[in-house]
């Protein structure tokens, strides 16, 4: 799997023991070494944990954010 600075992840594993990070949070990617297969992400929570993903760390992109209304709803405009 390939990522991309400014890609969403989701978090699906790490074995990192001292880790406050659950499968399921979110980050943004900082940097992606493909040879090292090393990501390093800054996380919502704070946290700017690495995935070793070459050591069992998994991560997938993140699904896009839900729309909180209709892609053809239409707003008045403010004057």
């Amino acid at each position: 799997m390939n990522f991309a600075k400014g890609d969403r992840i989701e978090l699906v594993h790490t074995s990192d023991p001292h880790t406050r990070l659950e499968p399921g949070d979110l980050g943004t990617v900082r940097r992606y070494d493909p040879l090292l297969q090393h990501l390093y992400i800054d996380w919502d929570n704070g946290s700017r944990l690495a995935l070793l993903l070459d050591a069992g760390d998994c991560a997938c992109h993140a699904p896009p954010p839900k729309r909180l209304w209709p892609a053809s709803a239409s707003f008045p405009r403010v004057r």
